[in-house]
């Protein structure tokens, strides 16, 4: 089975360890690269920016948002209200071609908030915008699960909602394949588990005689 890596890594290690002689294979695709490969049957299922195009059929699994990078020697502990003071240390961006659903949405905060980045660097990956980053190169637009990678740098949270998605499971609606069926039901399983509510641990009492 073929499919995109996005935040995937436990899922698919439970769905190997339940169904070992099922082969997958992990891509790193954009959201409308794999809505194609999906579609041309080159690829099973994705992690994608939903909605999903039409003739797929998806699973929403997380809520994704934007966040600032800055480097740790930065001042700021929130955003500033005057965001051209941003432009003072300029942005470093990810190569549009890379991930145009990230620069749309990037687009689409910054219209809302009337500002017009000052991009003094493009890189080839998240990893190089981190590294620009905490080498005070610039600050950079990244998605909040960029989180996890950060080194000698911190995220400042984009907290209204131009600055929010969900990403979610997709796959060909009319597709019959039970491997894909089966990675599906266990997405479900796994996020009705994330989802359910914390039970209380009622303490039990001995009754004596």
């Amino acid at each position: 089975m073929e499919i995109r890596l996005l935040r995937a890594p436990q899922l698919i290690a439970k769905f190997r360890k339940r169904y070992p002689n099922v082969s997958v294979t992990l891509y790193d695709y954009s959201s409308s690269e794999q809505t194609r490969r999906i579609l041309s049957g080159k690829l099973d299922v994705g992690f994608m920016r939903l909605p999903a195009g039409v003739g797929l059929a998806s699973l929403p699994v997380l809520d994704e948002a934007l966040g600032l990078a800055v480097p740790d020697s930065a001042h700021w502990k929130r955003l500033p209200a005057d965001l051209n003071k941003l432009n003072d240390s300029g942005f470093i961006a990810l190569a549009r071609g890379l991930s145009p659903g990230l620069a749309k949405q990037i687009e689409h905060w910054c219209g809302e908030h009337g500002f017009v980045p000052r991009v003094v660097q493009q890189a080839g990956d998240i990893q190089t915008v981190l590294v620009g980053v905490a080498a005070g190169v610039g600050v950079a637009f990244l998605p909040s699960h960029a989180l996890s990678l950060l080194r000698n740098a911190r995220i400042l949270t984009l907290r209204d909602d131009a600055a929010r998605w969900t990403v979610g499971l997709a796959w060909q609606a009319t597709r019959d394949n039970p491997v894909i069926d089966r990675f599906v039901d266990l997405a479900r399983e796994e996020l009705s588990v994330l989802r359910r509510p914390s039970g209380i641990r009622q303490s039990r009492r001995r009754v004596e005689p």
